[in-house]
């Protein structure tokens, strides 16, 4: 089966988990990739903070780069 991981980190937490992830799904045979999303606009703390508290905001990433098909 392949799987893509695909994660956000803004301060590498959730950047480990999807590494344990990645690791624990290769261990079990399964073709694994791996992708970071990254807004287009880097942003501080402090908004990333403010905009998780808004319901329904968006925010513009750049594309992630493995082929999804």
């Amino acid at each position: 089966m392949n799987i893509l991981v695909v994660h956000f980190s803004y301060q590498s937490t959730v950047e480990m988990v999807a590494e344990s992830i990645t690791v624990r799904l290769t261990e079990l045979g399964h073709s694994v990739q791996t992708a970071s999303i990254q807004p287009v606009k880097p942003r501080g703390y402090w908004s990333w903070l403010l905009l998780s508290f808004i319901p329904g905001t968006r925010v513009r990433i750049k594309p992630i780069g493995p082929d999804l098909e």
